[in-house]
């Protein structure tokens, strides 16, 4: 059942996902790959899901088997009020993936000026380094950001 509520999640299906979730399912169950419903509905840009998915008992920092977040793919896919909708609940912003990446590199890297500004006026790290030894400044910078 907890697929069928990731794979409703990622299509955008709100009406399934609500009928799923009041049978019970595990909210944060995974994937093969590590998605949940949250990291799922964040990477496709479905608001309402994610928000149908923040009034239950969702973890929000679950990370897929990249260490990715529902925060990241938000943060990398534009998705600027599902990354609001995110950190209004306290997503932590300072995750960082297999790659070192967290949020702020991710939508530096993108050229998202938007997510950017949102994430630095709540205090994300930019002294984060990934393993590379880049910084989300350098991103930006690329991008013509800052």
């Amino acid at each position: 059942m907890g697929n069928k509520l990731i794979t409703a999640s990622q299509d955008g299906d709100l009406n399934k996902v609500i009928r799923i979730l009041e049978k019970g399912v595990d909210i944060n169950s995974v994937d093969e790959d590590g998605n949940t419903a949250l990291i799922k509905a964040s990477k496709k840009g479905h608001l309402d899901i994610v928000k149908e998915l923040l009034k239950r008992l969702v973890n929000l920092d679950l990370q897929n088997k990249d260490g990715d977040t529902a925060l990241i793919w938000a943060s990398f896919y534009d998705h600027l009020d599902i990354v609001k909708a995110l950190l209004e609940r306290q997503a932590n912003m300072n995750i960082q993936n297999k790659y070192g990446n967290t949020a702020l590199m991710a939508a530096s890297d993108q050229g998202h000026s938007d997510i950017v500004k949102e994430l630095l006026e709540r205090q994300a790290n930019v002294n984060i380094q990934n393993s590379y030894g880049f910084t989300a400044l350098m991103g930006a910078s690329y991008y013509g950001l800052c």
